[in-house]
């Protein structure tokens, strides 16, 4: 049998306040990349200088991040967002209440799978099988079950998709099981 591919993290959504009620107008002209969405009275800068980070500013000073790359420098960039705030349009603006939210992980299994037998190994209901037509791949989604409550996407292609997972730990005790699962599961050619 061949070892586990390893989980690669790929975006890590995480939270912060700033502390004040930023001027939309001040961080409208601040980046580079901005938005206005009238409708929820948020502000979206997209920096391509951060690793492709997305922050989504609300009117209550709450900043909602998207972020690329390793968790360890999450905070770091969060930070770095915050500073620009500070220093572009709202002078009190600070960093406070960080906290990751979701991480979204991701591998390629060395083998396709037959997708009705890793659905009975893994107790997943087969009715949520679904057809992608744009991508042309068939695969299942669901929500583990508890503790984890992570949204897995199975492809038959053999992609694994972990995303909302709340740690790393729980993001590795469910694909020890679903990788059991996916190795009796492998679609063997012939």
């Amino acid at each position: 049998m061949c070892d586990a591919p390893p989980l690669r993290l790929h975006h890590i959504n995480l939270r912060f306040s700033l502390g004040c009620e930023p001027d939309p107008r001040k961080l409208l002209f601040a980046a580079r990349f901005a938005e206005y969405d009238q409708d929820t009275r948020t502000v979206w800068l997209r920096f391509k200088s951060h690793g492709g980070l997305t922050a989504m500013f609300t009117e209550k000073g709450d900043v909602l991040m998207r972020v690329r790359g390793p968790l360890e420098k999450a905070k770091s960039r969060a930070c770095a967002i915050a500073a620009f705030v500070k220093q572009r349009s709202e002078p009190k603006a600070h960093f406070l209440n960080y906290r990751v939210t979701a991480l979204n992980l991701s591998c390629r299994l060395p083998f396709r799978l037959r997708l009705n037998r890793f659905c009975v190994l893994f107790g997943v209901d087969m009715e949520l099988y679904v057809k992608d037509s744009d991508r042309e791949q068939s695969g299942i989604r669901f929500i583990s079950p508890p503790p984890y409550n992570i949204t897995v996407r199975v492809e038959q292609s053999g992609v694994l998709m972990l995303e909302n997972a709340k740690s790393l730990e729980d993001a590795a005790a469910l694909y020890e099981k679903l990788w059991a699962a996916a190795r009796q599961a492998q679609d063997t050619p012939g």
